[in-house]
């Protein structure tokens, strides 16, 4: 997520189950009707970019914390740990399908190596 938008993540997270349904239109307005227009335009493609289907395979081995095993859905195995699992299913019942905003939810997941080695530069 750009770094502006970071004031509104709990807008974005709000809005995910419903960025894919007819009615997205009408519950964007409400929540954002106080938020800048020019932020208003950035949340809304942030959540339409969030929100396309996604088919590329997660492969966490040797990236994560825990030990990641095949995990199938819908013909495609990807390698997820339980972590990464539970993300990867709130995800999915967020958005009702595989989408680009639940493939990056699983890679910046709180175990990910790289999460964990950015957050540690952040304290030094």
């Amino acid at each position: 997520m750009a770094t502006e938008l970071h004031d509104y993540n709990n807008i974005i997270e709000d809005l995910k189950s419903a960025v894919n349904h007819a009615d997205f239109d009408k519950q964007f307005k409400s929540k954002v009707s106080s938020v800048p227009k020019a932020k208003q335009f950035l949340i809304k493609m942030e959540l339409k970019r969030l929100g396309q289907p996604c088919n590329r395979l997660l492969d966490l081995r040797g990236h994560v914390a825990g030990e990641p095993t095949a995990f199938e859905y819908k013909g495609q195995i990807h390698f997820l740990d339980e972590v990464a699992k539970q993300i990867f299913k709130d995800q999915i019942e967020k958005f009702g399908q595989y989408t680009i905003g639940c493939y990056e939810a699983v890679l910046n997941a709180e175990n990910n190596h790289r999460v964990m080695h950015k957050k540690s530069k952040k304290r030094v």
